[in-house]
């Protein structure tokens, strides 16, 4: 879960997304997590970095999102 920001979280999410885990931003928080929620990364058409406006949005969409890939919540 990306919280605000700036060049490590930028450098920790584009790991995350080259490892094609799921990511979630919470946009409401600014910085780099404002900047790449609800984006994907590069032009390779992978998933984009899920968007949540809270915490609580950003638990459970990251829950849902294990839950869909076949992961359990302890994985988080």
């Amino acid at each position: 879960i990306l919280v605000e920001g700036g060049v490590g979280t930028y450098q920790e999410a584009a790991f995350m997304y080259w490892l094609h885990k799921p990511t979630v931003a919470i946009a409401s928080s600014g910085g780099t997590a404002e900047v790449l929620a609800g984006k994907q990364m590069d032009k390779r058409n992978l998933p984009p970095i899920l968007k949540a406006d809270s915490a609580e949005e950003a638990v459970k969409l990251l829950l849902e999102k294990l839950k869909n890939v076949g992961m359990d919540s302890s994985v988080a």
